[in-house]
């Protein structure tokens, strides 16, 4: 990933719990320059709060970043943050489900995925 890139996580579990998933798997967490929890944003998902807390946190306009994400709820928080975003069909709700919520695009592989998202050098 380019170092220009910044990455950022929230979720509606708690930060702990978060930044623990993200420790195990090879300690991603050392590429990420925001996480949150719904423990520690003013208000979680479905709200955009915890995304406009990250894009404070990491000097971004919400319109400059794509969140990706795996639920109704991401979606409807990125698009309360102002924010494009991509479902992934990879997470425990179905197509039909998510096909339902404001995501401009749905990936079912991560090929897909990187096909999607803006490239930066």
């Amino acid at each position: 990933m380019p170092k220009s890139v910044k990455i950022g996580a929230l979720t509606n579990a708690c930060v702990g719990y978060g930044k623990a998933v993200l420790k195990v798997n090879n300690n991603v967490i050392e590429m990420f320059s925001s996480v949150h929890g719904a423990d520690d944003v003013p208000a979680p998902k479905p709200f955009g709060d915890g995304l406009l807390l990250c894009c404070q946190e990491m000097g971004l306009d919400p319109a400059e970043c794509v969140y990706v994400g795996d639920s109704p709820t991401d979606a409807k928080a990125a698009e309360e943050a102002g924010m494009p975003s991509i479902g992934v069909l990879w997470g425990s709700n179905s197509e039909e489900r998510l096909s339902k919520a404001p995501f401009l695009h749905l990936c079912s592989t991560i090929s897909e995925l990187r096909e999607i998202l803006p490239q930066k050098e």
